[in-house]
């Protein structure tokens, strides 16, 4: 054990280096360098964790090359963490690269819909292991909200062109719905806060139109059937 010290002693001083520079562990990486695509997500954690629509979000850390140059090649751990009981649920390192560019693991977790996951990150040089770092959070949701309920007033059916028409948005049991999104024939989509849920328009374009509506919730998810409602404008 001391001949190995002695060597590492030597080693470094030849290299320029302090002993404990040379046995230093890399730093760790920083929240500020994790996130998630597919779909993106910046680091959070408690009430504000975002909801991801999917079971295999891909994990991505920055390695900053360090400040005064010579970057050094580096692989990148990742774990993820069920919150309800703490257990390490994924585990996967990175193909090994040269600093100053994004990581991410070699195979992609698979996980559970309506779980809520912890993950962070660390550096191996080759040698040392960087401290883990802060994690991050995010919750699984990839039930699809309900179809909306569209009505428009006046009733009716038919209508004058240049009449102002209101359509108004119901979640049609769907407790957590972020937006309506609904478009007229050959239109562009028009996104509809759930509060208060309505929408006035004018009616320009003479024959028959229909308005086409669906809904989103908190994690993205489109509702599976648009909502359709048929109607005339007449002259």
């Amino acid at each position: 054990m001391r001949k190995a010290l002695i060597a590492a002693v030597l080693l470094a001083a030849s290299a320029g280096l302090s002993p404990a520079a040379a046995e230093a562990a890399p730093p760790p990486i920083t929240t500020a360098s994790l996130k998630t695509t597919q779909p993106a997500t910046t680091c959070v954690r408690g009430a504000a964790r975002p909801l991801i629509n999917g079971t295999t979000p891909v994990l991505h850390a920055f390695v900053p090359a360090p400040a005064g140059g010579n970057p050094i090649s580096v692989s990148v751990d990742f774990r993820i963490t069920d919150l309800a009981d703490n257990s390490v649920v994924f585990s996967a390192q990175s193909y090994t690269k040269v600093q100053g560019v994004w990581y991410e693991p070699q195979i992609n977790p698979t996980l559970l819909d309506g779980k809520t996951y912890s993950w962070q990150a660390r550096v191996f040089d080759g040698t040392e292991y960087s401290a883990w770092s802060a994690t991050c959070e995010f919750s699984i949701d990839t039930v699809k909200p309900n179809s909306p309920v569209v009505t428009i007033t006046p009733a009716g059916g038919v209508y004058k062109v240049g009449q102002r028409i209101t359509l108004h948005f119901g979640a049609n049991g769907s407790t957590d719905v972020a937006k309506y999104s609904y478009h007229l024939m050959g239109k562009p989509p028009v996104d509809v806060k759930p509060c208060p849920g309505t929408a006035t328009i004018k009616l320009t374009t003479v024959g028959p139109d229909s308005i086409t509506a669906a809904s989103y919730d908190k994690a993205g998810n489109e509702s599976f059937d648009d909502t359709i409602v048929d109607f005339t404008v007449l002259s």
